[in-house]
């Protein structure tokens, strides 16, 4: 079961950011891509998403939300 729930979100994760290669202004999809990011334990690309997510649309506060999140998750971490 864990490795089909994998499978399924790496190929969300491709398919999205396929989409964002054509649309790199939708705000919806690089929302998803950051959250898959983030559930395939990969908290640097999924900042790097948010930090975009926010050059489109810098009042979206869940997408600042999930970023206090990760900084606090970095600083416990050194």
């Amino acid at each position: 079961m864990y490795v089909c729930a994998f499978l399924y979100r790496s190929e969300r994760l491709k398919i999205t950011r396929e989409h964002l290669q054509r649309n790199p202004n939708d705000v919806k999809h690089w929302y998803t891509f950051g959250m898959l990011l983030l559930n395939l334990n990969r908290p640097k690309a999924a900042k790097a998403a948010f930090e975009r997510l926010l050059q489109v649309d810098p009042y979206m506060a869940n997408v600042r939300l999930e970023l206090a999140k990760l900084l606090i998750d970095q600083s416990n971490e050194t």
